[in-house]
C-alpha cells in the first residue's frame, strides 16, 4: 500500500485510471453486498476505503474520490436501513480523513467542495427528516450526521482562511 500511496504521488494518472476504479468497483452499492459471505469474497469496505485514504492526497485523485464517494453514499441511502450505519460512516468518514490530511497541508482545492460537496451532504441529511415515512432513514443517524458536520466544518474552516 506504501509503494501505492508513493506513486500516488509521482504519477497520479496511472492510479486515477488503474487503482482508483478497482478500489470504487470492489465496493458494496446495496446492504445485500454487505452480507458476510460476499465481505468475505472481496475486501471488507474499511479495508478499500483505508487504502483510497492513503492515495487520495491529491487533487486530481481527490476530485475523482469524491464524486465516487457520493455516488455510494446516495446508494446506500436509498437501499440501507437504519440499523446498519458501519458502511456509511465509513465512507464519510474516508473523505472527512483526507480534507483534513488536505486542510493540513493547506491545498489549495478545497474551496471547491464548498460549492458541491457541502451541499450535497447536507442535502443528503434534510431530506429524510421532510417526511414521515424515513423516520429509520439511514442519513438521520448521529453518528453520520456528526461526520457530515465534521466535513462542513473543514471545508468551512478553509475558505474563510483561503
Amino acid at each position: 500500500m506504501e509503494s501505492l500511496a508513493s506513486l500516488a504521488l509521482i504519477m497520479p494518472g496511472v492510479v486515477r485510471s488503474m487503482a482508483l476504479p478497482a478500489f470504487f468497483e470492489m465496493l458494496p452499492t446495496t446492504q445485500n453486498d454487505m452480507e458476510l459471505d460476499t465481505v468475505v469474497q472481496r475486501k471488507s469496505p474499511e479495508y478499500i476505503l483505508n487504502a483510497v485514504t492513503k492515495i487520495g492526497m491529491e487533487p486530481t485523485l481527490f476530485a475523482d474520490i469524491v464524486p465516487q464517494v457520493l455516488e455510494k453514499i446516495d446508494q446506500v441511502s436509498a437501499d440501507f436501513n437504519g440499523s446498519s450505519t458501519t458502511y456509511p460512516i465509513a465512507l464519510l468518514t474516508t473523505l472527512l480523513v483526507l480534507l483534513r490530511s488536505k486542510a493540513e497541508r493547506k491545498h489549495a482545492d478545497l474551496s471547491q467542495y464548498l460549492s458541491n460537496l457541502v451541499p450535497h451532504l447536507i442535502g443528503k441529511c434534510i431530506s429524510p427528516t421532510l417526511t414521515q415515512d424515513d423516520a429509520d432513514h439511514i442519513m438521520k443517524n448521529a453518528e453520520i450526521l456528526e461526520v457530515v458536520a465534521g466535513i462542513t466544518r473543514v471545508v468551512m474552516v478553509h475558505v474563510e482562511t483561503a
